[in-house]
């Protein structure tokens, strides 16, 4: 009987010891959740930033490439046409 009492005690601290430990590590976790969540909301916000001011920069190249292409394609038809007319004056 005092085995049984004895292994009864031992099941009970053990239990109790376990469930100090999982509150404690639950608890000790949430701030690095936290703090986690924090820094990947940062990143988000940094990457969005970055993405807007890159997309606007590549807006701007890509109007200044097409208004050179499309001087270009002017002045090409316009040599053009002046050399029609000397073929045909």
């Amino acid at each position: 009987m005092d085995t049984f009492i004895l292994i009864l005690l031992v099941l009970i601290l053990g239990a109790l010891l376990a469930v100090a430990y999982r509150l404690f590590n639950q608890t000790s976790e949430e701030p690095r959740e936290d703090a986690s969540q924090k820094i990947m909301l940062e990143l988000m916000g940094n990457l969005r930033k970055e993405v807007q001011e890159s997309g606007g920069k590549n807006r701007v190249e890509m109007t200044e490439r097409l208004d050179r292409i499309n001087e270009q394609l002017i002045k090409h038809q316009h040599n053009t046409t002046e050399n029609l007319q000397k073929q045909f004056n």
